[in-house]
């Protein structure tokens, strides 16, 4: 399953424009009062970081080889996200300085589906199915044209993911050719 997946996944992502979130909870340390909620991220002050901010997912450890890319994927996923996104150094330097650390308790995904299995929800799920994910929920938001999946891994430790896609066959024209 991991040899196939490897270049699933590049095909997959490299055809739709894939944003990513992440969660907005808070873990307590036992035993501590301490917390703080920054913007899109659980934090806890459980241990004092390293010289360099570690990657999000460093708190769990792999059991198999799947599990090993799936950590690399994510955190290489959050390397691309601080690129492209300008917030996120400052977010991390927030952490650093609070002498902190944060787990990404979800990942959001966002494609469009055109009608085609390469497009939309499939087109990023197939990739994490294959790296011991599970369907857990579904969501329909009819009025923004949105349809939604709540993923999980087999093991608990990993985050939750959401993917969601909008289904361009029910914009008008002009959207749609956009899309397209």
């Amino acid at each position: 399953k991991l040899a196939r997946t490897e270049p699933m996944l590049k095909s997959s992502l490299g055809r739709c424009r894939v944003g990513t979130s992440l969660s907005s909870s808070v873990r307590r340390t036992a035993g501590s009062g301490n917390c703080a909620m920054l913007r899109n991220s659980a934090v806890s002050f459980a241990q004092a970081p390293s010289e360099h901010l570690c990657m999000p997912h460093s708190h769990i450890s792999a059991t198999k080889d799947s599990e090993k890319f799936l950590l690399r994927f994510l955190d290489r996923l959050w390397e691309k996200y601080r690129e492209r996104v300008s917030y996120v150094q400052t977010y991390e330097d927030v952490v650093k300085k609070a002498k902190a650390t944060f787990v990404n308790d979800h990942i959001a995904f966002r494609s469009i589906a055109l009608q085609s299995q390469k497009t939309g929800i499939h087109s990023v799920s197939r990739v994490f199915e294959a790296l011991g994910y599970k369907a857990a929920a579904t969501y329909s938001f009819e009025d923004k044209h949105l349809s939604a999946i709540h993923y999980e891994h087999t093991r608990p430790v990993f985050p939750k993911l959401f993917i969601s896609e909008l289904k361009a066959w029910e914009l008008g024209a002009e959207a749609r050719e956009i899309c397209e």
